[in-house]
This record gives structure tokens, C-alpha cells and sequence, in this order.
């Protein structure tokens, strides 16, 4: 029961809220985003991370966002701030909130999630 409100939650916190675009609040287009330390980027070969190409993306398995799944992950590659390995698979987020989500939902939760949005 725990497990289903700490998801419920999260989502409606995520569509209460609106997804954000490239670290932009929905509704503020124009607003700058607030500065914030970067991420420390776990080594590839510890993370099991595929290594970025030029522009910094890496190929994932999912074309959708497994929290908000009407939602494209573009190319079939995302950067690798928006990826996250989950069962030796890089899964490719559509905002900065989506990660931080997915990082809060049990291994059931994820794998539920996980399978609604990759292709075997």
C-alpha cells in the first residue's frame, strides 16, 4: 500500500506540476532555469552506462518515457542527465522530473513501468 501511494504521489506531483522542457518550468518558456550544481556523472564502466556520443546523448531502449508514457524520448537517444540503467537497460527520461521519480519508485514499480515503455 505504501508502495502505491509513494507512486501516486509522484505522479500527481508530476502532472499537478506539468513536465518540464530542457530545465524550464511548464508555462515559463521564457524564464532562465535557477542554477544548479551538475550531477556527478558515475563512471561508464561502474554504472554500466553505454558511453555518450559527441553531443553527450546515449542510445536507449525505450522511445517513450516510462513515468509520463505519452511522452517521446526523442531519437531514441537522451542525455545522459536523463538516463537511468535499470535490468542492463539505459532508459531515457522526457524532463528533469522524470529521473527523480523513477529513482523513487520500488523494483516492482520499475519494472511494471519499465515494460509498458521497451520492446522485447
Amino acid at each position: 500500500m505504501r508502495n502505491i501511494l509513494t507512486f501516486a504521489s509522484v505522479l500527481a506531483v508530476m502532472v499537478a506540476g506539468g513536465c518540464q522542457e530542457r530545465g524550464k518550468p511548464a508555462g515559463q518558456a521564457g524564464a532562465a532555469a535557477p542554477a544548479q550544481p551538475a550531477p556527478a556523472e558515475p563512471k561508464a564502466a561502474e554504472s554500466g552506462m553505454p558511453k555518450a556520443d559527441a553531443e553527450g546523448k546515449v542510445a536507449v531502449a525505450n522511445a517513450f518515457c516510462p513515468m509520463m508514457e505519452e511522452h517521446p524520448v526523442k531519437g531514441g537517444r537522451s542525455p545522459v542527465e536523463l538516463v537511468r540503467m535499470w535490468r542492463g537497460q539505459a532508459l531515457g527520461f522526457c524532463c528533469d522530473d522524470c529521473p527523480e521519480g523513477w529513482d523513487a519508485l520500488s523494483d516492482a514499480e520499475k519494472d511494471a513501468a519499465m515494460a509498458k515503455v521497451v520492446k522485447k
